[in-house]
């Protein structure tokens, strides 16, 4: 009978300890998920110049996770849309600072310092995106 009981118990305590990893595993790629929904709504919103709401979707992502450099990226976009300038060079800047390698944020930032009449630090943002891709034609048109 203890053998029966010991057996039993073995098998009931790996199914709680696998049901119980397999709704962790679930919880966390549910939020994974919302995470990315709102990214990719928000990055409609954006397409359709509904920069506000888009500015709410992003804003969301970068609440709940405040290294997305996308959604600071698109942010940015967003933010100069609406005129507003120095967020979006803060908001470039701190994408720029989470993926180096991004040579679209170096342009639009070095659109917007442009706008700002920061032709120095546009110029560096233009020479950096040159160093990243000489060939991409975006770079020579701004």
């Amino acid at each position: 009978m203890s053998f029966l009981f010991h057996t039993y118990f073995t098998k009931i305590t790996h199914f709680l300890f696998s049901a119980l990893l397999l709704i962790s595993f679930a919880k966390s790629s549910y939020s994974q998920i919302k995470k990315e929904n709102k990214l990719v709504i928000g990055r409609l919103e954006l397409s359709n110049q509904k920069y506000k709401s888009a500015i709410e979707k992003f804003n969301a992502v970068i609440k709940k996770e405040d290294n997305n450099a996308e959604a600071f990226y698109f942010r940015g976009i967003a933010k100069s849309e609406l005129g507003d300038l120095i967020g979006a060079e803060e908001d470039l800047t701190k994408a720029i600072k989470l993926d180096s390698r991004n040579l679209e944020c170096y342009i639009i930032r070095a659109s917007t310092r442009n706008q700002l009449l920061k032709y120095k630090e546009a110029f560096d943002d233009f020479k950096m995106a040159i160093e990243l891709d000489s060939t991409n034609s975006k770079i020579y048109l701004n």
